[in-house]
């Protein structure tokens, strides 16, 4: 379920997000959890792996040294979950 939070947080910014903001953003302030950098790069590898439209929907940018990925321009997004599911944006 985390990399389904990771997606869906990245899909909902407006802004490119690094691996710090995602776990900023989603692990230490929604989640309550110490994730490493190292994790969290892990995910996005296995992410992209497994969604075989990633580039078509999401693009990798740099911040500085860092990687950051955002929804691409164009793309819109619904999300389908449980009605007792909560996202950080809300």
């Amino acid at each position: 379920y985390q990399s389904f939070y990771a997606l869906a947080t990245i899909l909902h910014s407006e802004r490119p997000m690094t691996g710090e903001d995602v776990r900023e953003t989603l692990f230490q302030s929604f989640f309550g959890r110490k994730v490493t950098d190292a994790a969290i790069r892990k995910m996005f590898e296995r992410l992209r792996a497994r969604i075989p439209f990633w580039d078509e929907i999401i693009e990798t940018t740099r911040i500085g040294n860092k990687a950051a990925r955002r929804r691409k321009q164009g793309v819109s997004y619904r999300i389908f979950c449980r009605a007792s599911d909560i996202f950080p944006w809300e």
